[in-house]
């Protein structure tokens, strides 16, 4: 569904706007609206992070967000620091993981869809693998704001691209690329399906 330039696809466009129009169905779709920030060089996690941030009221930039933690600027966020950082914000988000597995997936789905049919958008980290990336896999954190379930898509909005951001991905492709064993030290290398979220 991502195009090749990580925009939308006019079609898919089009479906996400008759979708809108209907407004929350739980169960069937879901569709939370955080504010876009684009990310800037190498700062996925704390944009991320910012913008759902600024979606539950705080006031806080990417590079904001970045500058509370104790990593330099243009370096990775562990996210133990960024769910820390929330606390300055009285946000007092949770790191919750699932397993890497397809058991891990329908668990991490079913939690997934009812936080945003309860309106929690959340942060969650992607692991690619291919010769296209340097050293052969890559990251990228973004927010999951939605879901169409009978279209068995999701709504996510990614800081890499303008505003709006808006991409739809197949349910397939995020069992696929949702994991990753680098999102912070507590990982401590194991794969899992990561998320940061403020429970209501």
């Amino acid at each position: 569904m991502l195009g090749k330039d990580g925009g939308l696809a006019g079609a898919d466009l089009l479906k996400l706007m008759d979708w809108r129009k209907r407004g929350l169905v739980p169960g069937r779709f879901a569709l939370v609206e955080i504010p876009h920030i684009h990310q800037g060089h190498d700062n996925c996690g704390a944009t991320s992070c910012a913008m759902v941030s600024k979606h539950q009221g705080a006031a806080v930039s990417g590079w904001g967000f970045k500058r509370l933690c104790p990593t330099p600027v243009g370096t990775d966020s562990d996210w133990d620091d960024l769910r820390k950082e929330s606390d300055q914000f009285k946000l007092s988000w949770r790191l919750i993981t699932f397993a890497a597995d397809e058991a891990g997936f329908r668990e991490g789905e079913a939690f997934v869809r009812k936080q945003l049919d309860a309106g929690n958008p959340m942060v969650i980290d992607f692991k690619c693998y291919g010769e296209r990336y340097k050293g052969g896999e890559a990251g990228h954190t973004l927010s999951l704001v939605g879901y169409i379930s009978e279209e068995d898509l999701y709504i996510l909005c990614n800081l890499a691209i303008a505003s709006h951001g808006l991409n739809l991905m197949s349910r397939e492709d995020l069992e696929k690329y949702w994991r990753s064993n680098g999102y912070s030290r507590l990982a401590k290398g194991e794969l899992s399906r990561p998320l940061l979220l403020k429970l209501n």
